[in-house]
């Protein structure tokens, strides 16, 4: 505004200077006077510019937590976070358009404030690098697997064999009757040993008792 009140002012003057009559001078110095006066405009007041300013901040905001909410590439714990930091920034754009006394300051604060609230926006890793990243983990998780010793294996391994190639009575399969059986033979063995030398001195008594008579 200040610069067209420069160039009205620099007409007014020309207009004057090429006035030949006193009429003449006369005219154009009244419509050079209102010519310049026009050029000032009065803005919008102070409050409603910083309405106007307000609003814009608010409709950043939630043009940037609306990005935020579609990011696949974020985790609802990520988009919380993200979405309070834009609410915190945008409370602060707002009261320093507030506390603002001209209309300079009121436009400082809020360029500031829409720059802020936008930043708060963060895009997340993409996709495809936490599998690239995780990939080496479950290949160590495998080795890690491999590489644990079969107990079981071992543990036979160590073990001594008596002559039936067991240290310990089977459980299962074929070699489970093999046992009950060595046994029962043993059993018999011994049983027998023990009851054929009295069936034997059973028989020579009652053959004397039969001379006897």
């Amino acid at each position: 505004q200040k610069a067209a009140v420069d160039s009205e002012t620099e007409k007014a003057k020309n207009a004057i200077d090429n006035s030949t009559t006193a009429d003449a001078i006369q005219s154009a110095g009244e419509t050079g006077q209102t010519s310049v006066k026009d050029q000032y405009k009065p803005g919008m007041s102070l409050d409603d510019q910083k309405a106007a300013k307000k609003a814009e901040i608010d409709a950043i905001a939630n043009d940037t937590k609306t990005a935020i909410d579609n990011d696949p590439t974020l985790t609802a714990e990520e988009k919380a976070t993200q979405k309070a930091a834009v609410d915190s920034e945008t409370e602060k754009a707002k009261n320093a358009i507030d506390n603002s006394t001209t209309a300079d300051a009121i436009q400082s604060a809020g360029d500031k404030g829409r720059i802020l609230v936008k930043n708060q926006y963060k895009p997340g890793t993409s996709l495809d690098d936490p599998k690239e990243a995780k990939k080496p983990i479950n290949d160590s998780v495998t080795n890690d697997a491999k590489s644990v010793p079969n107990t079981n294996i071992e543990n036979k391994s160590r073990k001594s064999k008596n002559n039936l190639g067991y240290s310990t009575l089977p459980s299962t399969g074929t070699n489970q009757t093999i046992w009950p059986n060595f046994w029962g033979m043993v059993l018999l063995t011994l049983s027998a040993s023990l009851l054929f030398p009295y069936r034997k001195s059973k028989t020579v008594i009652q053959k004397n008792n039969s001379l006897e008579k």
